[in-house]
């Protein structure tokens, strides 16, 4: 099997109370990415507890099993000075949001991920919020152009 390069994302609930169960499933889907691929950039948030579960958790991952990956940082807004940069991330990619009203800039920046990932895993039961409009933005471009592939756990 040709193994590529890809981009993989994850949304999930501002609220997500995730029990063991939840935790080991996406340890797993993460590490069965490797198998797919032969490199992954980790597009990540920084906004809320499910941001920075994922991200601790591609850390731990990444330095247990030597896994061939970067955790990326992707900002919401332009002017980042709050401590959003630390030692889970290892890049940081700026989406074009310079014309972005502050107010839409996080959903636009969700979207302009979504429109690069090759693969989106969604986390969450809410009928509404940013992580459910993702989702259904992500569904519209995979029925369009077939990705990304989208994963609910």
């Amino acid at each position: 099997m040709d193994m590529k390069n890809a981009i993989i994302t994850f949304r999930g609930d501002n609220n997500c109370k995730l029990n063991e169960l939840q935790k080991n499933r996406i340890e797993l889907e993460i590490l069965n990415l490797f198998n797919k691929y032969h490199f992954i950039g980790f597009y990540l948030g920084n906004r809320n507890s499910f941001d920075f579960f994922i991200r601790g958790l591609i850390y731990d991952l990444k330095k247990k099993y030597k896994l061939p990956c970067e955790i990326v940082f992707v900002p919401h807004r332009v002017g980042v000075e709050y401590g959003d940069f630390d030692a889970f991330f290892e890049k940081v990619v700026f989406p074009p949001l310079n014309e972005v009203p502050p107010e839409y800039s996080a959903q636009r920046r969700d979207n302009w991920i979504t429109e690069r990932a090759d693969e989106l895993f969604f986390v969450g039961n809410s009928r509404y919020g940013s992580a459910r409009e993702t989702l259904d933005y992500a569904r519209l471009r995979f029925q369009k152009y077939g990705k990304p592939q989208i994963t609910e756990l």
